[in-house]
Formats: structure tokens, sequence, C-alpha cells
């Protein structure tokens, strides 16, 4: 608990760590959101041309 008390120096050699940690599950998440979530539809419309 004492890692939380106000006026603590950052650890800098553990910010590199928590970035890359970091980015790897948000990746993982976004591609799982991806694989299961629900598929786009696009609809394409067909102007009719003018006479």
């Amino acid at each position: 608990m004492s890692r939380l008390l106000p006026g603590r120096r950052v650890d800098w050699r553990q910010l590199t760590l928590i970035i890359i940690s970091g980015l790897m599950i948000g990746a993982i998440f976004g591609e799982a959101i991806k694989v299961f979530g629900p598929e786009r539809t696009t609809v394409v419309a067909r102007i009719k041309p003018r006479p």
C-alpha cells in the first residue's frame, strides 16, 4: 500500500512494460471483438439511368 502514497516518484523502468502489455491486451481484445462482433452489412444501391 506504500506504493500508492502521494508524492511517490514514478518507476520509469516499469513504464515500458506497462505500455507494451497494454498495447498487447488492446490488440488481443480488438481482434476478438472483430471476430465475435456482428458482421457489417453493406448496401449497394443501383441508380437507374435517366431516359
